[in-house]
């Protein structure tokens, strides 16, 4: 079987689309439970090691261990599949209304550049150097787990309405006429607004 699947496209294509089903999975309890920041942050790392371990099964066994890389080529996809599907949902929430469909319109372009242009990185780097193109695919991963540490928290939080959430203004609820809405700044800070939290169902903020 493992002979195979690089050369069958019907088995690879039938394997990566059942593969996508653990993703999501795997994403819904992750979002709940640990929240968005921290499992981007983990599905990309998970990503990362998958891809560098593919590479360095090329180094070490070149030509050999298909086994392996099947393994951890696919594991990776699993976990770039649910990143991907949660930068959805996150990227809808970081925005305030005016410019929602806009950041969201802007980064599915991107992604559809990156779509479009990785089978010809594949083999262009590919053609070079074997090892190249897990190399490149595993730093963007790398970097953008990094990148994503510098996001706020939205679990618990009220979707921002307008560019007032991102004031930074000290006395934010007197100046909203005693809203018990929480900013961007606050989520950045770690304040959760329990006025939205299901399991507690009380007003005010608490900070995390």
């Amino acid at each position: 079987m493992y002979s195979s699947f690089s050369t069958d496209p019907y088995l690879y294509i039938f394997l990566g689309g059942l593969l996508e089903v653990p993703s999501y999975l795997i994403l819904w309890p992750a979002l709940v439970y640990i929240g968005r920041k921290k499992s981007l942050v983990a599905l990309y790392l998970i990503c990362a090691v998958c891809i560098f371990a593919v590479m360095a099964i090329i180094l070490i066994y070149p030509g050999g261990e298909q086994v392996a890389k099947v393994f951890f080529s696919q594991s990776g996809k699993v976990a770039v599949t649910a990143a991907f599907q949660l930068v959805w949902m996150y990227t809808a929430e970081l925005f305030p209304t005016k410019y929602r469909s806009l950041a969201v319109g802007e980064a599915s372009f991107c992604a559809r550049v990156g779509s479009t242009s990785s089978p010809y990185i594949n083999d262009i780097l590919g053609g070079y150097t074997v090892w190249a193109p897990a190399a490149l695919f595993g730093t963007v991963s790398l970097i953008s787990a990094v990148l994503s540490l510098f996001l706020p928290e939205t679990r618990h939080c009220t979707l921002p309405e307008s560019n007032d959430f991102f004031s930074k203004k000290k006395d934010k609820e007197a100046d909203r006429g005693g809203s018990k809405e929480t900013s961007l700044e606050d989520v950045s800070q770690g304040v959760v607004n329990l006025s939205y939290n299901p399991e507690t169902g009380q007003p005010g903020t608490e900070r995390l």
